[in-house]
């Protein structure tokens, strides 16, 4: 496997995007089905783990979504999302 230089990602109007991996933030997945997640611009960006497989864009998700791959693969939680820790109850 080729370390991966650049990410596609589609945003909120469908339109395509590309952001090179130097410059984002990387949590590589713990668990089998998480796919990869990245910091970029102040927003999270999931990686499908399928898309080596279909090509499938990744996606921008919302502070809730990024939190919940974090506790899933076992990550300490960043400094950029404490404030929602405080909200979420953990179960």
């Amino acid at each position: 496997m080729t370390d991966r230089e650049t990410v596609a990602v589609k945003d909120a109007e469908g339109n395509l995007r590309w952001f090179p991996v130097a410059d984002a933030e990387h949590w590589p997945p713990t668990t089998l089905d998480a796919g990869d997640l990245y910091r970029i611009g102040g927003r999270w960006i999931m990686r499908p783990w399928v898309s080596d497989v279909t090509g499938e864009p990744a996606q921008i998700v919302d502070n809730d979504k990024a939190l919940e791959w974090f506790v899933s693969n076992g990550y300490a939680i960043p400094e950029a999302l404490a404030d929602c820790v405080d909200g979420v109850r953990m179960r």
